[in-house]
């Protein structure tokens, strides 16, 4: 985005854009490029601002589940310069009728709404959609089952998520199934996780082999407690058909009514280790019946 914003030949070329084919409606996909709206707000009729998350927030809980010093300080320093930014553009958004918030939540929608005093009738939630290029036959492998984490815990929110839930997943566990986590991971990261015999990584896998890991596991976990956004690995396994067990947290902008594969539980690590259990036997009875 920095480079974009001082890139004069980018912006005159989207400016050009605009100006020539007078679009009806312009969708901005980052807040980050809020500022190019400026160059033709009195242009379009309907321009959209999409927020993927709250940004503020998500960084704050970066600054919060980071180990490495640098790394809070740059997160929590980030997370003022993006609360400012955030700032700037709710007021925008109240002052020009062309203006229109998207959130990708409900959650999200009201916490913007009650902090920046969106208006709210120019409030938009977004029709949360993934495509995926290939359907799973999901069979799972009882003979050496496994839970399937698909998200490197190279991410401080998807490794905070897994230390918080493996203490009692042992304890509630006579013989723990291993818990597969996908993704990009460090001989560092590995340590942290030592004690815990269940875990597997497999480290960083093409679409295929994940296509595989979701067609034969037990089910995905998605034990997530902080963040921001809409979680993609719990669309994915939604839109593949995979039962997938999610704490409430990571369940945040997603549908999960009326769905047998999908379970949705307290963000407590015990609750979520009773649901697991649970889960797994009606999995069982549908797949040994």
């Amino acid at each position: 985005y920095c480079v974009r914003l001082s890139d004069e030949l980018f912006s005159h070329y989207v400016s050009d854009i605009i100006r020539k084919t007078s679009p009806d409606k312009v969708s901005v996909e980052t807040i980050f490029l809020v500022s190019y709206i400026e160059q033709y707000i009195n242009i379009v009729n309907d321009i959209e601002i999409v927020f993927h998350n709250i940004e503020s927030l998500f960084f704050k809980e970066l600054f919060k589940s980071s180990n490495q010093i640098y790394k809070k300080i740059f997160y929590f320093i980030e997370s003022k310069k993006i609360n400012s930014l955030e700032k700037i553009i709710s007021t925008q958004i109240n002052n020009k009728n062309s203006l229109f918030p998207v959130f990708l939540s409900e959650v999200d929608a009201s916490y913007y709404k009650d902090t920046f005093n969106f208006n709210n009738n120019k409030l938009r939630i977004n029709s949360n959609k993934i495509y995926l290029e290939k359907t799973v036959k999901h069979h799972p492998n009882f003979k050496n089952p496994y839970f399937l984490f698909p998200g490197s815990v190279d991410f401080p929110p998807n490794k905070e998520a897994m230390l918080w839930l493996l203490d009692e997943y042992v304890k509630q566990f006579e013989d723990p199934f291993t818990i597969v986590i996908t993704g990009k991971i460090t001989k560092t990261l590995k340590k942290e996780f030592l004690k815990y015999k269940c875990i597997r990584f497999s480290g960083f896998v093409s679409n295929e082999e994940l296509i595989k890991y979701y067609g034969s596991c037990i089910c995905v976990i998605s034990p997530i407690i902080s963040g921001g956004g809409v979680k993609v690995k719990n669309i994915e396994a939604i839109s593949l058909l995979i039962p997938i067990l999610m704490t409430e947290f990571s369940a945040i902008g997603i549908d999960s009514k009326n769905n047998a594969l999908v379970k949705v539980c307290k963000n407590d690590p015990n609750i979520f280790s009773t649901n697991l259990r649970h889960f797994c036997r009606e999995i069982e009875k549908v797949f040994l019946c």
